[in-house]
């Protein structure tokens, strides 16, 4: 199998891999920065869902709804689609 050759080829070249420590203090004033840059809502509509969960505003519940159990903005949208 030669890309498990070459994965472990680079492995070696490249070291083991660590992921980046997340500032959640930066995340979270990041996202509420931008939800409250947003524009202001019309009644029942979640511009975006998932900085209205990550931030737990008031619609938090709605914006759950509208993720449809999904934190992947594109994957929500096609199964939003396909229905």
């Amino acid at each position: 199998m030669v890309f498990l050759r070459r994965a472990r080829r680079a492995r070696r070249v490249l070291g083991e891999s660590r992921p980046a420590p997340i500032d959640h203090g930066l995340l979270l004033a990041a996202l509420a920065g931008r939800a409250a840059a947003a524009p202001p809502r019309g009644e029942g509509l979640v511009e975006e869902p998932l900085v209205e969960l990550l931030t737990a505003g008031p619609d938090w519940r709605r914006a759950a709804l509208a993720q449809g159990g999904c934190f992947n903005r594109a994957e929500a949208g096609r199964s939003r689609n396909a229905a």
